[in-house]
């Protein structure tokens, strides 16, 4: 985790001028990840496969190495090759029990809503996901507000 915020705050015109870097960066964190820890690798993939499995997600890269989870067009979280899970928390919903000792501020945007979730063998996925579909309800939810706010204003 420091080592992805050590080279985005000492680098970030690396992905400007080569713009296949972080792929390429994130790709050997997945290797080194699956020869160094093939369980927590194990784990890391069965929760991306379930966080694709929820309806309506997409997956895309990341601008900054990665996969990205898309849900109506926005990022709903993105995961980098060494398990670092890293998400938008809503002020309006509530992190299970069973996350609090694994969420931690962002590694790049420590002061931001922005946190991250370190996939290891003790993680509980089911609190994850847990996690991940109160904020899929969230956006839904302020989605179809927006959506009425629009209506009424053009009535």
């Amino acid at each position: 985790m420091e080592l992805l915020g050590f080279l985005a705050r000492h680098f970030p015109w690396v992905p400007r001028v080569f713009p296949w870097a972080p792929q390429i960066f994130d790709g050997l964190l997945m290797l080194f990840a699956l020869l160094i820890t093939p369980r927590r690798f194990i784990v890391q993939e069965r929760l991306w496969s379930q966080i694709l499995d929820i309806t309506g997600v997409s997956e895309t890269s990341h601008r900054f190495g990665g996969r990205e989870a898309v849900l109506q067009g926005r990022e709903l979280c993105h995961i980098h090759g060494n398990g670092v899970l890293d998400f938008i928390l809503p002020k309006d919903v509530d992190i299970p029990d069973a996350l609090l000792s694994h969420i931690y501020p962002h590694h790049v945007y420590p002061d931001s809503r922005w946190r991250t979730v370190v996939v290891s063998k003790s993680i509980d996925g089911e609190a994850v996901m847990t996690l991940l579909d109160a904020i899929r309800e969230q956006r839904s939810l302020q989605r179809s507000l927006a959506d009425t706010d629009a209506i009424c204003d053009a009535v």
